[in-house]
């Protein structure tokens, strides 16, 4: 039995980043319930721009974390593990 939930964090254009790829409005909110929210999840599903925001500013975030990426460029197939877990 698959269960599927979903806490997403948007804008009400449909964006998660802001012009110039920021997140910081995501951070002004006191108890959004994510964190409790996070430690419940197994697995993540994120679009491309997101991933690549996060890869490059807070690879540790979701280090561990299985990630599927929903994209219609990013090249199919495994990609490195965000993290200190990563192989470089």
């Amino acid at each position: 039995h698959t269960t599927f939930h979903a806490f997403l964090g948007c804008s009400l254009d449909g964006y998660i980043a802001g012009p110039n790829g920021e997140l910081d409005w995501l951070t002004v909110f006191d108890n959004t319930g994510y964190d409790e929210f996070f430690t419940s999840v197994d697995a993540l599903a994120m679009g491309r721009t997101t991933f690549e925001v996060m890869r490059e500013s807070a690879p540790d975030y979701y280090e561990g974390m299985p990630i599927h990426v929903l994209s219609t460029t990013l090249e199919p197939g495994p990609h490195p593990p965000m993290g200190r877990s990563r192989v470089t």
